[in-house]
């Protein structure tokens, strides 16, 4: 867990780390999929040897820190949707020592809802060039761990476009085929627990937005799970039988 400063420089630092607290820390762009991108202000410094990110789910409450290296854009992944975060980032020079914090900023890593059900084609795998009609919804990963997004134009199915859903692991580039007709059958409501067979296509959520997700074996219908599709709303969990046109 990283040390909690709260502020305080520790008194071995240099003019220069206690300067380093007052840059501002911004969110770069939507924090979606997972992930964040921050920017900040660089120290000026020839004393400054790189930046450390620290993060958790209150202001000032960072269990978690990564070395951003010797940077001002550094991108955080492995975050929960639905979740808030706080970040701030801390300078350091080359024996350690560490500035404050900067300002605290937080952002809800946004769900990306589905309304639809239907089948999917494969376009292409990671890293290829792919053309679509404009408002075409296609999902971007592997092993049952997709970012969902709908899309116009030319594109590259790659981790810079749709962020990394599943890290490590080479992924594809799928469209979605609507169907006229779909079968969904409530399995559930939110809070409650289900257990569906091996690689069982679910969705949850309500009002026509939902996170689809393909689930096996037993767990628990809730925004822990899932993330939030739609905040506020009662949610249910639904097993999808098939669709036909």
């Amino acid at each position: 867990m990283a040390q909690q400063r709260h502020g305080v420089v520790f008194s071995a630092l240099t003019a220069w780390t206690r300067r380093a607290a007052l840059f501002a820390l911004l969110i770069a762009g939507p924090a979606l999929a997972g992930q964040v991108t921050l920017t900040w202000d660089p120290v000026a410094s020839p004393l400054l040897s790189g930046y450390r990110v620290h993060y958790g789910l209150a202001a000032g409450n960072y269990a978690w820190s990564v070395d951003a290296g010797n940077t001002t854009v550094f991108e955080v992944g492995n975050l929960t949707d639905g979740a808030t975060y706080h970040f701030a980032v801390t300078a350091y020079d080359a024996t350690g020592n560490e500035s404050a914090y900067s300002n605290d900023v937080g952002t809800l890593i946004s769900v990306a809802p589905y309304a639809a059900a239907g089948t999917w084609t494969k376009l292409g795998n990671e890293h290829e060039t792919v053309t679509v009609p404009p408002n075409t919804t296609v999902r971007y990963g592997a092993d049952g761990v997709y970012v969902i997004r709908v899309m116009s134009g030319t594109f590259v199915a790659d981790n810079t476009t749709f962020g990394d859903p599943i890290f490590g692991v080479f992924k594809e580039i799928d469209e979605f085929i609507d169907s006229t007709t779909e079968a969904w059958t409530k399995l559930g409501n939110e809070h409650d627990t289900v257990t569906v067979p091996p690689n069982t296509t679910i969705r949850y959520g309500a009002n026509g937005l939902y996170v689809i997700r393909v689930m096996s074996g037993t767990f628990v219908a809730d925004n822990t799970t899932f993330g939030d599709p739609i905040p506020g709303v009662p949610k249910e969990i639904d097993q999808f039988l098939g669709s036909a046109s």
